[in-house]
C-alpha cells in the first residue's frame, strides 16, 4: 500500500473513533433525542467499521483498528444486556408503586367508557401527578439502576476509545484486537 492510501486509511479510522466518541458523549445526556442520535452514530460506526475491515488487510493498521472498533461495539452491546438485566434485578423488587394507587382509583371511578372516549391529554393529566410522585419516591433507586446499567458500559467504551485513538495516533496496531478487554 502506498503512503497516500495509508494516510487516507488513518484519517478514516480517526473519523470512526471521533464519531464513536461523540456517540459515547451523546449517550450520557438525559435526552431521548441525544440517545437516538447516539444510536444512529453507533450504527454508522459499526457499518463503516465493517466496510473498512472488508476492504483492507486484517493485519494492516486500518484493518486492525476496524476489527477493534467493531468488536468494541458488539462487546459493549453484550455487556449492556447483562448490566441492564442486573439493574432490573436490583430495581424491580424495590420499586414503590404506592403513588399509582390514587390514579388507579381515579381511573376506576372514571370507568371504561370514559377511557374509550377520552383523548390522550385527559388521560395524561389524570396520570401525571402519579407519574411525578412515582419518580419522586423512587428517584434514588432509578438513578442507581441507571448507573448500574450504563456506568460500566460507558467506562468500557471510553477506555477502548482512548486505547484505540492512542494506537492510531502512534500508527500502531492494537495488540490482540479481538480480545474482550
Amino acid at each position: 500500500m502506498n503512503t497516500d492510501q495509508d494516510t487516507k486509511n488513518k484519517k478514516t479510522i480517526l473519523n470512526l473513533y471521533a464519531i464513536l466518541g461523540v456517540s459515547i458523549l451523546l449517550s450520557i445526556l438525559p435526552y431521548s433525542a441525544a440517545a437516538l442520535i447516539s444510536l444512529i452514530f453507533m450504527i454508522v460506526v459499526l457499518i463503516w467499521g465493517y466496510s473498512v475491515r472488508k476492504r483492507t488487510e486484517l493485519d494492516s493498521l486500518a484493518g486492525n483498528h476496524a476489527v477493534y472498533i467493531v468488536r468494541t461495539i458488539w462487546i459493549a452491546s453484550f455487556f449492556a444486556l447483562a448490566t441492564t438485566a442486573l439493574a432490573c434485578l436490583y430495581m424491580v423488587p424495590q420499586l414503590n408503586h404506592a403513588p399509582f394507587e390514587a390514579c388507579t382509583n381515579a381511573l376506576t371511578t372514571k370507568s371504561l367508557e370514559w377511557l374509550e372516549s377520552a383523548d390522550m391529554n385527559e388521560v395524561y393529566e389524570l396520570m401525571r401527578p402519579c407519574v411525578d410522585g412515582f419518580i419522586a419516591v423512587n428517584k434514588a433507586l432509578l438513578i442507581t439502576a441507571v448507573l448500574i446499567a450504563g456506568g460500566p458500559i460507558i467506562i468500557y467504551m471510553t477506555v477502548r476509545l482512548f486505547k484505540g485513538v492512542s494506537g492510531i495516533l502512534k500508527a500502531r496496531n492494537i495488540p490482540n484486537a479481538k480480545s474482550w478487554f
